[in-house]
């Protein structure tokens, strides 16, 4: 797996470790507590070497994982964007054919991780080049972000400051029916926020860029987009990422109001 660090493409390539997770059990006779009927939510933790991250598993087991500079409960830039399709049984989480997006290269990466409780998930992403990076998680609170509500238009309508994952930035305008515009040193982006069908709060987002200064230009990428409270419990940070329709190219966007 390889992480991006800083605009000046620093790369750093973590050691090939294996995770060891385990399984807390109750006290007395009561019972341990299982693994969850389903991997999925919305879950925040680090990458092994302190790397934010946040992790997002949607309904249909398709995960998105953004990572960054931050720490375990907050992610404040966005450096690289995971995707895939995962399979999940008996509190086992796997993909075999996840993509990792970061700036200017692609790699095929593959997950596996394990529910320690309903709130717990940590394992490896492995690429070919790397070997196995480690990572633990936890559900996120509700009160920062409810996975289970409904998607609101109203709640992400506005203007952004936007940073992309290669570093550029400027802002973003999401109308009141869900079109959003945004400049970003010149790249432009103009697409659709729609409520997933789901029921669930996360937005499916299609982003389409303009010809010049973009990492994909002319291209559309589809994915997601979430939002959550900052600790301030008044910011809003907002999560959107995507992939174009042959999973070569992905970007992903952090933004703040």
């Amino acid at each position: 797996m390889t992480i991006r660090l800083d605009k000046t493409l620093a790369w750093a390539a973590p050691a090939a470790l294996a995770a060891a997770l385990a399984a807390c059990g109750g006290g007395g006779s009561s019972a341990p507590p299982g693994p969850p009927a389903k991997a999925e939510g919305a879950y925040s933790g680090t990458l092994e070497g302190g790397v934010a991250l946040q992790l997002l598993v949607l309904e249909n087991d398709v995960f998105w994982a953004f990572y960054g500079t931050g720490s375990a409960t907050s992610i404040d830039a966005v450096q690289g964007l995971i995707q895939g399709q995962g399979t999940y049984s008996a509190g086992a989480f796997t993909a075999a054919a996840g993509v990792d997006f970061a700036v200017g290269s692609s790699s095929a990466i593959t997950l596996a991780s394990t529910f320690s409780t309903d709130n717990n998930v940590g394992g490896t992403f492995s690429d070919a080049t790397s070997g196995d990076t480690i990572f633990s998680s936890s559900r996120v609170a509700a009160a920062t972000y409810d996975y289970t509500a409904a998607a609101s238009l109203a709640a992400i309508a506005g203007s952004w400051a936007l940073i992309a994952n290669d570093g550029s930035s400027g802002s973003l305008s999401v109308a009141a029916g869900g079109a959003l515009s945004a400049d970003l040193e010149g790249c432009t982006l103009a697409g659709t926020l729609t409520p997933r069908a789901s029921g669930k709060n996360v937005f499916d987002a299609s982003i389409t860029f303009g010809a010049a200064f973009c990492t994909l230009p002319n291209e559309t990428i589809s994915g997601v987009a979430i939002w959550s409270l900052m600790s301030d419990g008044v910011t809003r940070q907002l999560l959107m990422g995507g992939v174009n329709a042959a999973r070569t190219g992905g970007v992903g966007f952090y933004g703040t109001k």
